[in-house]
C-alpha cells in the first residue's frame, strides 16, 4: 500500500509538471518577445552574410533576372558550315524567326534558353530537350553551355571543347561556334560581321545599389549600426528567456500546491474513516504526517477493528 500511494503521488506530480511546462512553453512561443527574437534572427543572417561583406569591399553576388526573345523585326538566319570556308559546300540555314508549334525562343537569365526554331534539313531544333538544355555559364559575359537537339541530326553542343558561344550582354547578339553532330551536322556560325547574325532582346541587368540594398554610404549599413542591431537582438532573446523562466516557475509552484492540496484532502478522508471505525473523535493533524506514519497508523486500525455498539 505504501509503494502504491508513493507511486500514485509521483505520477500525479510528474503529470501536472509536464502539463504546466507545455502550457508555459506555448505561452512563450506565442509571445511577441519570442516572435521579435525570431525576426531578429533573420536579420542577423542577411546582415552578416550580405551587408558586412559590402563594407569589406566585396561584391554582392546577387543576380537580377532578365528575359528576352528573338528580335523578329530583323532577319535572323544562321549558317551551318560544312567546310572550312563555309562557302564551298552550300551551308545549311537555321531560321530563328520561324517557331514550330508556336513555341518561340525565350532567353531567361535564370532558366536558360527554351523554345524551338526551324533548322531546314536539321528539322525542328529544341533548346530544352529532355536530356539536355542550353543555359548561361556566366550571365555577366553571356557565356552559354549545354546542348540543344536537332530532329534529324541529334546533339547540338554549345560548349564544345575549344569553342564558345556568347550572347553579348549589352547588345543581345550571338557570337561564336556550336557543333552539330549527325548526318546533317557541321559548325553553327554565330557572327553578325559576316551576315550570320542572331539578334535578341535579352540584356544582362547589372545589380544596382537600389536593387541590392547595399551602399557604402548608407548609414544603416555601418558596422556600428549592425552592432547595435546585434545587441538589440540579444536583449530581446534574453527578455524572452526571462519571461519563459518566470512562467515555468509559476506553473511549477502551482503544480506543487495542487499536489499538497491533494495530500491534505486525503489525510482528512483517512481521519474521517478512522473516526467512523473507532467512534473516537480526533482532530485532523495541523501538519501533514509522513507517509510512513500514516500507513503505520491505518494498518493498526484495520488489523484491530472495533465492533459497532
Amino acid at each position: 500500500m505504501k509503494r502504491l500511494a508513493s507511486r500514485i503521488f509521483k505520477l500525479h506530480k510528474n503529470f501536472i509538471f509536464k502539463v504546466s511546462f507545455v502550457v508555459a512553453l506555448s505561452i512563450v512561443i506565442a509571445s511577441p518577445a519570442f516572435a521579435a527574437a525570431k525576426t531578429t534572427g533573420s536579420f542577423l543572417h542577411s546582415a552578416f552574410l550580405g551587408k558586412i561583406a559590402s563594407h569589406l569591399g566585396l561584391e554582392q553576388a546577387e543576380q537580377i533576372n532578365s528575359v528576352g526573345h528573338v528580335d523578329t523585326s530583323v532577319p535572323n538566319r544562321i549558317k551551318v558550315c560544312r567546310d572550312v570556308t563555309c562557302e564551298k559546300i552550300t551551308p545549311g540555314v537555321i531560321d530563328f524567326n520561324v517557331f514550330p508549334d508556336n513555341n518561340p525562343l525565350t532567353i531567361d537569365t535564370a532558366k536558360g534558353i527554351s523554345g524551338e526554331v526551324y533548322g531546314g534539313d536539321l528539322g525542328t531544333i529544341n533548346f530544352q530537350p529532355p536530356y539536355g538544355g542550353v543555359y548561361f555559364a556566366d550571365p555577366a559575359t553571356g557565356l552559354l553551355k549545354g546542348t540543344a537537339w536537332s530532329e534529324t541530326s541529334g546533339v547540338i553542343n554549345f560548349s564544345v571543347t575549344g569553342q564558345k558561344v556568347y550572347i553579348n550582354p549589352k547588345t543581345g547578339e550571338f557570337s561564336g561556334w556550336a557543333w552539330i553532330s549527325g548526318p546533317h551536322g557541321g559548325w553553327v556560325k554565330f557572327d553578325c560581321g559576316t551576315g550570320s547574325c542572331l539578334h535578341t532582346t535579352w540584356r544582362y541587368k547589372v545589380p544596382t545599389t537600389s536593387e541590392t540594398s547595399l551602399s557604402r554610404n548608407n548609414p544603416n549599413h555601418s558596422i556600428r549600426n549592425i552592432g547595435l542591431k546585434v545587441n538589440e537582438a540579444l536583449s530581446k532573446v534574453n527578455e524572452a528567456l526571462s519571461k519563459a523562466s518566470k512562467v515555468i516557475a509559476t506553473s511549477v509552484k502551482k503544480a506543487i500546491n495542487v499536489s499538497q492540496g491533494g495530500i491534505d484532502a486525503g489525510m482528512n478522508v483517512l481521519v474521517s474513516a478512522y473516526n467512523q471505525i473507532t467512534h473516537k473523535k480526533i482532530e485532523p493533524p495541523t501538519s501533514t504526517p509522513s507517509a510512513q506514519d500514516t500507513v503505520s497508523s491505518m494498518t493498526k486500525v484495520f488489523e484491530s477493528p472495533v465492533a459497532p455498539k
